[in-house]
């Protein structure tokens, strides 16, 4: 069991993978900007922490009290109502959390003296079905279709 700080733990990536890591055993404590998404993290089992990656104070103490051995970045700033447009203004303000954000997160981490670093990089998957995809849309593909072998 490790102890680990989850941050973007209420996003797309980050409600799945903090259920799994607490699932396995794991002590998580995730960030969410908001109570709602401080609320999911609750309920999955983990402890939340409410603050924003631009905060380096409140995200150094957050994590200080946290402890953790391992750190997860999964913040994103990529979210969308339904009908509305993923414009250049959101992809730049994405790009924007990922490179203030982890540079904050990278701080953070080295303060406390986990052992590991991981982050988000980007990938774009959604499964078939009715557009727009949201955030509570599955990420987990189907399985692969089984194409029967002729001689």
């Amino acid at each position: 069991m490790a102890r680990i700080f989850l941050a973007g733990a209420s996003g797309a990536i980050g409600r799945p993978l903090t259920r799994m890591l607490v699932a396995a055993g794991h002590d998580v404590t995730g960030t969410s900007r908001t109570e709602s998404g401080a609320a999911a993290i609750t309920s999955a089992g983990a402890r939340a922490a409410i603050l924003d990656v631009f905060d380096g104070v409140a995200l150094r103490d957050a994590m200080a009290d946290a402890r953790p051995e391992v750190v997860i970045y999964q913040v994103t700033d990529l979210s969308t109502k339904p009908g509305e447009e993923l414009t250049d203004e959101r992809l730049e303000a994405n790009a924007h959390v990922r490179e203030v954000g982890i540079r904050n997160i990278v701080e953070a981490t080295a303060g406390v003296g986990a052992r590991r670093l991981m982050a988000q990089s980007i990938a774009w998957l959604s499964q078939p079905g009715p557009e727009p995809h949201t955030e509570d849309d599955s990420i987990v593909p189907a399985p692969p279709a089984v194409i029967p072998r002729t001689r």
